[in-house]
């Protein structure tokens, strides 16, 4: 599990802008894989959906259950 990002990490431009691209692509994604495509394809985007899921919740703070009181 990666380290969740801190406040100042979060409010940056940079990050702005790459959960902003992350968002935008999880969307298409999630269309993608709404379509019909071989098996091969789905297991694909859907590990890039994972990737991506997983890379937005870095920006989420920690629960109870992460190890972190949620503050």
């Amino acid at each position: 599990m990666m380290d969740k990002l801190t406040p100042a990490e979060i409010n940056t431009p940079l990050w702005e802008k790459l959960a902003a691209h992350f968002a935008e692509e999880l969307l298409r994604l999630r269309e993608m894989n709404d379509s019909i495509q071989p098996e091969q394809k789905t297991a694909h985007t859907r590990g890039r959906i994972e990737q991506l899921k997983e890379l937005l919740e870095l920006a989420k703070p920690l629960t109870a259950v992460d190890g972190g009181d949620g503050e």
